[in-house]
Formats: structure tokens, sequence, C-alpha cells
């Protein structure tokens, strides 16, 4: 399945979730968005990125 991730062509298997997207990236504290609405924190687990999605994540880190 392709997909955009962060403007840039993407191919993952089909049924992958956020979760299993931020896991690959190493990514432990993001915003994510799927064709422009944000997603709560409580649905990575679940939501299932579709063919043709765009995904957009903002990694969130700490800092001063």
């Amino acid at each position: 399945m392709k997909f955009l991730y962060n403007n840039k062509e993407a191919e993952y298997p089909s049924g992958t979730t956020v979760r299993d997207l931020l896991n690959e990236k190493k990514i432990k504290k993001a915003a994510v968005w799927v064709n422009g609405e944000k997603l709560l924190k409580a649905q990575y687990d679940d939501f299932e990125i579709k063919e043709g999605d765009k995904v957009r994540l903002l990694r969130i880190q700490a800092g001063g």
C-alpha cells in the first residue's frame, strides 16, 4: 500500500497502523495528522493508514 508520509511517498503493508509507523521510525512522541485531521494519541494503536492517505508526523522533542 502506498501513501504520503511527510510529503514523500511511502510503501507499507496493508493494515499498518499509526503506532506501527511510529515504532518503525523510532518516534516515541509525535503529533499526527491523516488527511488534514489531527488524531488523538488514543487513536494511534487502532488507526489504520489507507492507500493514498496523506500522513504528517511532527516529532515532539523536549528542549529549552
